[in-house]
């Protein structure tokens, strides 16, 4: 079973004044990302982050790195999953 497989993550991303969010079948917002050459992954937009295990803000040019847990979820691992 994948460490994503609890992905039953609210994710918002602040699209002006909207917000955008997944509900019972989550989207990852890959369009928030951008994959950089130095293995990291930058926010794009400023987003909320809701698990059952808190709550995240992401700010635009955030960096996130392969391992990083950000309320119970690995974002670079499920860009890769999802976005690749």
């Amino acid at each position: 079973m994948s460490r994503l497989a609890p992905f039953a993550v609210l994710i918002a991303v602040s699209l002006s004044s909207a917000d955008v969010a997944a509900e019972q079948t989550p989207k990852f917002p890959c369009a928030a990302f951008r994959p950089e050459p130095n293995r990291t992954l930058s926010v794009l937009k400023p987003m909320s982050i809701k698990t059952a295990n808190g709550v995240a803000q992401l700010e635009a040019g955030t960096s996130l790195t392969p391992g990083e847990n950000l309320v119970g979820i690995d974002l670079y691992a499920a860009y890769q999953q999802f976005c690749r």
